[in-house]
């Protein structure tokens, strides 16, 4: 950077450029997996080329391709005949364009996504009719971010409860006194020198969404982790008593 002044520099262009003019950098050490280039093939087909390439004009009517070389395959994938493109003139120094061409490749890598708002903007563009190769991504990956998401919702569903000490019970419970957690009612006194009846069940019928159904399942995986719960009724129970004591 010392000794080059930008000001001086002559300015940037910009046109359509036919791709058989377009050409690697020499200094690109990017390698392109198939996967990748498919996905752009397909990114570039159903969504057109949203953003310009970059390239240093040679001086005879060809092109260095300073940043998009991928997007460049995955165009002649897609059978496109030129592309947009911001074009560096020959006359600037080579090691300033090998430093664009390695900010380009890098400086995107310091971002770290909000898993949550990129699953949901995701799963949403899905349901719109939106292909996830299209969009850089893959239904695996996709499964992934919402499990992330579930469970970082059932954390946040419960914080309240986390963030204080809960007593739960250990070994068995004064019958008198502790409620009965679980799917059965209260258990009844027993006399000392009878037989214990076997515990009445019944049913209870819940109507949620299978993202709903996540977030429960992965707070029941949480309590359990943190008690002596070994079932997922008591766990389920025990959460639902909890939180109606928050509940204002």
């Amino acid at each position: 950077m010392e000794g080059i002044d930008l000001e001086s520099l002559d300015p940037i262009s910009y046109g359509v450029v036919p791709l058989t003019a377009l050409y690697p950098h020499p200094k690109n050490y990017q390698i392109h997996p198939e996967s990748q280039l498919e996905e752009l093939r397909q990114s570039l087909e159903d969504l057109t080329q949203f953003r310009s390439i970059v390239i240093q004009d040679r001086g005879d009517g060809t092109y260095w391709i300073v940043a998009g070389e991928g997007t460049v395959e995955g165009a002649r994938r897609a059978n496109y005949r030129d592309m947009r493109a911001e074009i560096i003139p020959a006359s600037w120094p080579p090691d300033l364009v090998e430093a664009i061409l390695a900010a380009d490749n890098e400086h995107h890598r310091n971002a770290l996504p909000n898993a949550s708002r990129l699953a949901t903007l995701l799963q949403s563009l899905k349901e719109r009719g939106y292909k996830l190769p299209a969009l850089g991504t893959s239904q695996q990956r996709l499964n992934t971010l919402l499990s992330e998401m579930r469970r970082d919702q059932s954390t946040a569903f419960l914080q309240p409860l986390l963030q204080k000490p809960l007593s739960f019970p250990t070994g068995a419970p004064e019958m008198q006194e502790a409620p009965a957690y679980g799917l059965s009612p209260a258990a009844p006194v027993v006399t000392p020198g009878q037989d214990a009846p076997p515990p009445i069940y019944f049913a209870l019928t819940f109507t949620v969404t299978l993202e709903q159904r996540a977030i429960i399942l992965a707070a029941i995986q949480q309590v359990k982790q943190r008690s002596g719960f070994t079932t997922s009724q008591d766990a389920l129970a025990f959460l639902c008593e909890q939180y109606t004591k928050e509940a204002p």
